[in-house]
Order: C-alpha cells, then sequence, then structure tokens
C-alpha cells in the first residue's frame, strides 16, 4: 500500500514539474520580449537625444547668423535649461505657482515640480524626471 501510495505522489509531483516547466518557458519568453522592448526604447532614447542634440547644434550655429534668425542674441542655447523653461511654463499653466520661465531649477520650481508629482501620483522627487516631463509635457498638441 506505501508503494502505491508513494507511486501516486511521485506521478502527482512529475505533474507538477511538467506544468511548473511550461510555466518558466511562458516567463522566459516573456522576459525576452521584455528586453527586446527595453532594447528598443534605449535605442530610440539615443536616436532621439542625438536628434536633439544636432538640433540645437543647429539652432546655435543658425543663432550666430544674425540673417538667419533675424535675431541679435548669439547665446548658445542650454537644452536642460529649455527643458526646465518648458516645464516651468507648463507647471504655471496648469496652477503649480507663478513661476519665471528662466530655465533655472530652484526651490520653487522644486515644489510646484512636487506639488505636481503628487497630484499625478508619481514619485515625489521635486526633480523635472522623465515621468514628470511626459504627464506635465506630454506632447506637441499641447501649447504651452
Amino acid at each position: 500500500m506505501d508503494l502505491l501510495n508513494k507511486k501516486e505522489q511521485t506521478k502527482a509531483a512529475v505533474g507538477e514539474l511538467e506544468s511548473l516547466r511550461a510555466e518558466i518557458a511562458k516567463l522566459r519568453s516573456e522576459a525576452d520580449l521584455l528586453t527586446q522592448a527595453c532594447n528598443l526604447a534605449r535605442v530610440e532614447f539615443v536616436a532621439a537625444a542625438t536628434g536633439m542634440k544636432d538640433l540645437m547644434g543647429n539652432l546655435n550655429q543658425a543663432g550666430t547668423d544674425v540673417s538667419l534668425t533675424g535675431s541679435v542674441n548669439t547665446g548658445t542655447i542650454d537644452v536642460q535649461e529649455l527643458v526646465a523653461a518648458t516645464a516651468q511654463k507648463a507647471l504655471n499653466k496648469r496652477g503649480y505657482g507663478a513661476l519665471k520661465a528662466d530655465g533655472i531649477v530652484g526651490p520653487s520650481t522644486q515644489s510646484a515640480a512636487m506639488a505636481f508629482q503628487r497630484a499625478n501620483n508619481l514619485h515625489v522627487t521635486g526633480e523635472l524626471d522623465a515621468p514628470t516631463l511626459r504627464l506635465l509635457v506630454p506632447g506637441k498638441s499641447d501649447t504651452l
């Protein structure tokens, strides 16, 4: 009787093992897909960052030539200041303070960012990080 009982237990364990192996295969496949998606996102990010860098380089180059821009302001454009100023305008528009859109992330900008992050269930850091900017400035259709 014990031998029969052991045989049934072994059979059940083997069935569970096969089920677990199938589940592991599914999880590995899912992990591979996630890795591919992550790698693609990294490539797209690098491409976007490179494009932004090239654009800023072209704008800075054009900024030195008054005939191209019609402007006598020949200062270069700092990407981080441009992002900060854009975020400050968006925070103002959404009612998170009366911020000066100067591109400088000071205490007022940090406080406004924290309030926005809290209101949108984001990780509250006070920084103008990617998740904050994605919600704050979702696209070109949202004018600042």
